[in-house]
């Protein structure tokens, strides 16, 4: 199996927040939990927006 890595991207967000929604149960296993609002497509886009503005600066994020 090949695994490729990319750079998120502006119109990732539709794709990510579905694959977030699906997944939710997984993850709040795994992570703190983020809050009923980070559900929500608008705040989710929000977020997104913020990490493309991290990527691009070059600064980690913490998720």
């Amino acid at each position: 199996m090949d695994i490729i890595l990319e750079i998120l991207k502006q119109n990732d967000a539709k794709k990510l927040y579905e694959f977030e929604l699906e997944n939710r149960a997984f993850f709040e296993k795994m992570v703190p939990e983020r809050g009923e609002d980070y559900y929500h497509f608008e705040t989710f886009q929000i977020r997104h927006n913020e990490l493309l503005e991290e990527q691009r600066k070059g600064q980690p994020s913490i998720i």
